[in-house]
């Protein structure tokens, strides 16, 4: 469009266009713009917006019920309601006839997952990316921030089993007895039995956040040195379940921090490689959900026996640091690789039990953690 203008080195603008036709779904439009402007040969703004669009797959259309198994506690809302201030949970725990010490105890629920056929509408999306490269002249180096933004409507997911119950105790905007009619209850030990959490089309889903990248090469007369430092803040990721929903953010609690990057220290010199990947993970809580840490005891309890009428409950993991290292040597005919990950055996973090919907042993089931601990691998490759 323009180049070489005061403060304009260049400036380009972008336009795609794509027109999508099913034959099992409605037409669709897409597109994507893209604008960049290099103020100098060193720095660069970016500007990206687009959209996308996606029908169901056939897993998610035609998924037969499956089954798997959660806990009571990790599900279930009645459990202690007693101790609740939350309405209208407590009014409608106890129209059911659940005692204000239901504990939870029992056989695990039984989860039924199945396709939405019939049901399921396409999904749309619209992404809208802010970035700035700097490119110095003195070194070898990228450096590059994105402030991003993406939200999806109509997404094909599950609601989960704890959001189902959720909504049918806690909800008020008159959807409460369509959740409440997708599982079963005990009626003697009141333990649920099953809920189906088929797919459906979620209302409304937004993450935000800010990458950091940071690329540095150095040639030495020993080897050549690289630096690829990748780190990203996600500072909103909420979900709305229904039309109007409010939405909030469960960034920075288990599962979702806010906080983690990869940074990895790479030398190379003629046949041998050596990499020092370092991988760490903010520090995240899930007292939100609680309202606090310490919590009442119910009457009766074997706590309550010991003259206690409260506990504190750990509901904060700290930040987590892992560290991996690899050898490599490559030559003409030959290739072996060695590595070590979790160099330091850096155990995952622990949570008081029932804080989270998901555990080994006393470890949050959350994907940013290892729980495998220091292990070693060794591979040897010949070509012929």
């Amino acid at each position: 469009m323009i180049a070489r203008r005061p403060l304009i080195e260049n400036l380009n603008l972008a336009v795609a266009y794509r027109y999508t036709n099913y034959d099992s779904y409605d037409s669709n439009t897409t597109w994507k713009a893209t604008l960049t402007w290099d103020v100098t040969p060193q720095v660069r703004f970016v500007a990206t917006s687009g959209t996308s669009y996606r029908a169901p797959a056939l897993f998610e259309l035609f998924l037969g019920n499956q089954t798997g198994f959660l806990s009571q506690t990790s599900i279930d809302p009645c459990v202690q309601w007693a101790t609740f201030a939350d309405e209208p949970a407590r009014t409608r725990c106890a129209a059911n006839g659940i005692p204000g010490d239901y504990n939870g105890a029992g056989s695990s629920a039984t989860i039924i997952s199945g396709g939405g056929a019939g049901n399921l509408k396409e999904e749309e999306s619209r992404s809208d990316i802010f970035s700035f490269v700097w490119k110095p002249t003195f070194a070898d180096l990228n450096l590059r921030v994105d402030a991003w933004q993406i939200e999806v409507t109509d997404q094909v997911a599950q609601f989960g089993a704890a959001n189902i119950l959720g909504a049918c105790y806690y909800d008020q905007s008159g959807k409460a007895n369509y959740f409440c009619g997708l599982f079963t209850r005990d009626p003697v030990t009141f333990n649920i039995l099953t809920v189906e959490d088929t797919f459906v089309n979620i209302n409304k889903t937004q993450v935000e956040g800010i990458d950091l990248q940071v690329f540095y090469r150095k040639d030495f007369s020993f080897g050549d040195l690289t630096i690829d430092s990748k780190h990203r803040w996600t500072t909103f990721n909420g979900t709305g379940l229904f039309d109007q929903a409010a939405l909030s953010s469960d960034a920075g609690s288990i599962g979702d921090p806010i906080y983690n990057s990869s940074t990895q220290l790479r030398f190379v010199k003629k046949d041998w490689t050596a990499a020092w990947t370092i991988r760490a993970t903010g520090p995240a809580s899930h007292v939100r959900y609680f309202g606090s840490d310490v919590q009442p005891i119910a009457a009766g309890s074997n706590f309550s026996f010991q003259g206690l009428t409260a506990l504190k409950y750990k509901m904060d993991v700290e930040t987590t640091i892992t560290h991996d290292f690899s050898l490599r040597y490559r030559s003409d005919d030959w290739t072996v690789v060695g590595a070590i990950s979790n160099l330091f055996n850096e155990p995952p973090p622990s949570v008081s039990s029932g804080v989270y919907f998901g555990y080994l042993g006393t470890h949050p089931l959350a994907s940013q953690y290892d729980f495998v601990g220091r292990r070693a691998t060794f591979s040897i490759t010949r070509a012929f």
